[in-house]
């Protein structure tokens, strides 16, 4: 649950991906987090963002805890890893399928890159899709979504924010 109230607790966190040794700049950033958070008697979250594991150096998330806590870095909590929580990522993913909030998009990259405005930074994710504009298309994804709901074809998409003719990536499946 999200807090928005004016006595919500600052919440830092750092999210190293375990490549290798901890190296400056990430230091740095962990340093900026870090002192933000206690600056305001905040929470510090250590996230490793494992979810690349091809590129993953083993022994390197042991390295940068290490590193860290030697370095007098504390962190509230466990250390969360991301590759520990798919099931928490399916769960929030498939309410918003079902709430009709989010939807499955197979669309190609170059698909997605042609939709979008004029002069839009290339290097920004793609955010608008304007599905309604082609029935065949409209068809096709409901096609999609019907399948998904039964279960079919869950890792040849990935879900999109639904809003009136436009669509924002959610996340890869």
């Amino acid at each position: 649950m999200i807090e928005t109230t004016a006595t919500a607790r600052y919440r830092g966190r750092f999210a190293p991906s375990p490549t290798g040794p901890l190296h400056f700049g990430s230091l740095v950033a962990a340093t900026a987090s870090y002192l933000d958070a206690r600056s305001v008697d905040g929470e510090w979250l250590l996230r490793i963002e494992d979810l690349d594991p091809p590129r993953e150096v083993p022994g390197s998330t042991d390295e940068i805890v290490a590193t860290l806590a030697a370095l007098g870095f504390e962190w509230t909590g466990s250390i969360v890893k991301q590759s520990e929580r798919h099931a928490l990522y399916q769960t929030a993913l498939d309410q918003l399928l079902a709430a009709g909030h989010a939807f499955p998009c197979t669309c190609s990259r170059t698909e997605l890159q042609a939709a979008q405005p004029p002069g839009r930074d290339p290097w920004m994710p793609p955010r608008v899709f304007p599905r309604d504009q082609d029935r065949e298309l409209q068809r096709v994804r409901e096609a999609q979504l019907r399948q998904v709901a039964r279960g079919g074809d869950r890792h040849q998409h990935v879900a999109a924010f639904q809003r009136p003719l436009e669509c924002s990536i959610l996340m890869g499946r």
